[in-house]
């Protein structure tokens, strides 16, 4: 697995990939990825990851954008759900990993508390452009472009509609409804 930005180097909008710079205190000259902020993760509950185990069916995708660049995408979806029995989509993108990977490696919770993996969604979770096991590459702090002139002018929101426009053509019984968190 890459991590974000590739091998020790970090990109901002407008500059060229260069390697890491060291922090203003100078501690670390790590990539984002292996030095940037540590989110405290909730002690797994064995039942509750039973529960997604029971309850959900998890799928992998390389989603296409509209460059041509991949991102990889994994999809938890209801086993229950059927055309008479819709959901609505919840959404992260990230650039700090959506692991586990591996269609048979669950997540222990979904969705921002632990409460929302019993609430009923279509959890997706997604590598940015450029991070883990997406293909580009990852500029940190991606400018917004208005005017998108050609299939090269990519940013944060055209990776985020293009795969709306995916999950809604390509995943079933969806209730035509997309959320974002994170």
């Amino acid at each position: 697995l890459a991590s974000c930005a590739g091998e020790g180097t970090v990109r901002t909008a407008g500059e060229a990939t260069s390697p890491s710079r060291p922090a203003a205190d100078g501690a670390s000259s790590a990539s984002p990825t292996q030095a940037g902020p540590r989110r405290q993760r909730r002690a797994a509950d064995p039942e509750l990851a039973a529960y997604i185990r029971d309850h959900y069916v998890k799928s992998e995708h390389q989603i296409p954008m509209r460059d041509g660049a991949k991102l990889f995408t994994i999809v938890y979806s209801p086993k229950d759900a059927s055309p008479s029995r819709t959901y609505p989509f919840l959404m992260t993108r990230t650039p700090y990993s959506i692991g586990p990977y591996g269609p048979e490696d669950y997540r222990a919770s979904l969705g921002p508390s632990d409460a929302y993996a019993r609430d009923g969604y279509i959890f997706v979770y997604q590598d940015v452009r450029g991070c883990y096991m997406s293909e580009g590459a990852f500029v940190n702090m991606t400018p917004h472009i208005d005017d998108k002139k050609s299939p090269s002018d990519v940013d944060e929101s055209s990776d985020a509609y293009d795969t709306i426009d995916w999950l809604l053509a390509n995943i079933p019984n969806h209730n035509g409804r997309v959320g974002l968190y994170g």
